[in-house]
């Protein structure tokens, strides 16, 4: 299987084609309707976190295989979470990461002082509905 990969430049406004371009690459291997919107909706939270948390103008990397039928998905920039001061969750934010376990079976954040990974994995009878 083709490994996907993808480059967001600072800008939130391109995620909407990145999720299309994620889906069809999903539904191509194979994986259920179910998975691909949990996984879409979980690396769109990581992604636009990334997008926000990311060193200013650096770019957030999306890497992506199946391994014997589970997905794993790698999210990463430039810069830490929380680095700004912003990492307090609120009545309007701070709930990504709690999504983002809730739809995947395995979140791992992976940082130090200069890079964020987001490694998400779906094994495949975890697909959970988002409905």
């Amino acid at each position: 299987m083709e490994v996907f990969a993808a480059v967001l430049a600072s800008k939130p406004s391109l995620l909407r084609g990145f999720r299309h371009r994620l889906r069809t690459w999903l539904e191509v291997a194979g994986v259920s309707a179910r998975g691909c919107d949990a996984i879409v909706l979980a690396v769109h939270e990581a992604a636009a976190n990334g997008l926000q948390h990311a060193t200013i103008g650096e770019p957030v990397t999306v890497t992506g295989r199946i391994e014997d039928g589970s997905v794993l998905i790698e999210v990463g920039s430039e810069g830490r979470w929380g680095a700004r001061g912003e990492e307090r969750a609120s009545d309007e934010r701070g709930r990504g990461l709690a999504l983002m376990k809730n739809l995947m079976s395995t979140v791992e954040i992976l940082n130090d002082e200069k890079r964020t990974i987001v490694r998400l994995i779906l094994l495949p009878e975890r697909a959970p509905s988002v409905s």
